[in-house]
């Protein structure tokens, strides 16, 4: 199954590359789990740091369930 969500989580990443709104975000695998996010500045001096903003989980063959991170952090 991890070949078969690589090659998921490659598709996932070449979608989010075609629209300017989630152009540069990451995708990454996480046992059943596809995590997207975006690298922003933190810390004094402004390094960069990964930052988790949406976990799609797979459910099914095809299919997955969605969650987004909330305003305070959590899912």
């Amino acid at each position: 199954m991890k070949k078969e969500m690589e090659g998921t989580r490659s598709k996932f990443q070449a979608m989010l590359e075609l629209h300017e709104p989630t152009r540069g975000m990451y995708v990454r695998l996480y046992g059943d789990h596809l995590i997207a996010g975006r690298e922003e500045p933190a810390g004094p001096r402004g390094q960069l740091e990964k930052e988790d903003r949406i976990r799609l989980t797979r459910i099914g063959p095809s299919r997955y369930g969605l969650s987004v991170k909330r305003h305070t952090g959590r899912s």
